[in-house]
């Protein structure tokens, strides 16, 4: 169930809501709504009504690094070296805090990184490291840019391709992405789903005085897990701050992605993650797996998976 909201006129509608007022009962499909509903637009061209997706905002923004977890560039790096590119620019839709994009900057690859959340962007742009010109972070929404190169890897990573194809079909997802692609260019795509619906408590040391607690509801449907988050601040041991979010990812499945691929992209392989052996950090690897978000890969009940995809070139 989702809620759109119509560029021409500004409604909103809710699929599981519905419209009471107005006698459409709860969990009424948008497609069934042409020519109804809406006084000033009459529902006739679906096609101006898009996917509200909540941001990044708050509490989220602001402590997303502390659950996030250190990403896995020598899991990637190791992928890199077997694909013979050298020097390839790299494009990241949803940096987030730049989990991928500092690491990959700091071993001297160019990154473009892309992010609509307003709250990320402005808290990237207070780390140094961005300054760098190996570095450029676009603010916006991925599906709306006009971006006018193409790279040789586009990293999508923990839910972003979910968040995507939440926002839009897959079909649609899919050609875009591969329209950013050079010729011999991959994809690198993470994928994350809980198995079973559950409840977690992560909690992290800020510093001496201040912690931060995330408490978590999955509920998981059969195409579809929903995620609740609170997010609480304590300092000294006294509740600060307070913030709750929740979304709703679709469930991505190998085979559905085969069945939507466009003609200028193949499978190249999928990674169940973590491969033993194949992650190293500079801190033990207990403390990194307690990583993920929204999930969290240490979780037995979250299944994190890569599925890399290559562009055929030029068809």
């Amino acid at each position: 169930m989702r809620k759109y909201f119509c560029d021409t006129c500004h409604f909103i509608y809710d699929e599981k809501e519905g419209d009471c007022k107005n006698g459409v009962p709860p969990e009424t499909p948008l497609n069934e709504l042409c020519d109804s509903l809406c006084n000033r637009c009459q529902m006739k061209d679906l096609s101006r009504y898009h996917v509200m997706f909540p941001e990044y905002r708050n509490l989220e923004a602001n402590y997303y690094f502390a659950f996030s977890g250190k990403w896995h560039i020598d899991f990637f790096l190791s992928y890199l070296k077997q694909s013979g590119i050298d020097s390839p620019s790299i494009l990241e839709i949803g940096s987030g805090l730049g989990r991928a994009a500092y690491p990959l900057v700091s071993q001297g690859f160019q990154v473009t990184s892309v992010e609509r959340s307003s709250d990320f962007v402005s808290l990237l742009q207070k780390q140094k490291w961005c300054e760098t010109s190996a570095f450029e972070l676009i603010e916006g929404d991925i599906f709306s840019l006009s971006l006018e190169k193409k790279f040789d890897v586009i990293l999508l990573t923990d839910s972003t391709y979910q968040e995507l194809i939440y926002q839009r079909n897959e079909i649609e997802c899919l050609a875009m992405l591969s329209s950013l692609l050079t010729p011999n260019g991959f994809l690198w795509i993470e994928t994350m789903t809980a198995t079973e619906s559950h409840q977690t408590l992560r909690k992290k040391d800020l510093d001496l005085r201040r912690e931060i607690i995330l408490e978590s509801t999955i509920s998981v449907s059969q195409q579809y897990f929903t995620y609740h988050h609170v997010f609480e601040l304590f300092r000294d041991g006294v509740s600060k701050e307070r913030s709750m979010i929740s979304r709703t990812l679709p469930t991505v499945s190998l085979e559905s992605m085969l069945s939507h691929l466009p003609q200028s992209l193949e499978f190249k392989d999928a990674l169940t993650f973590p491969k033993e052996g194949k992650i190293k950090t500079d801190h033990p690897l207990q403390n990194w797996t307690d990583g993920g978000y929204p999930l969290a890969t240490s979780n037995p009940l979250v299944k994190k998976e890569i599925i890399i995809l290559k562009n055929k070139g030029d068809l």
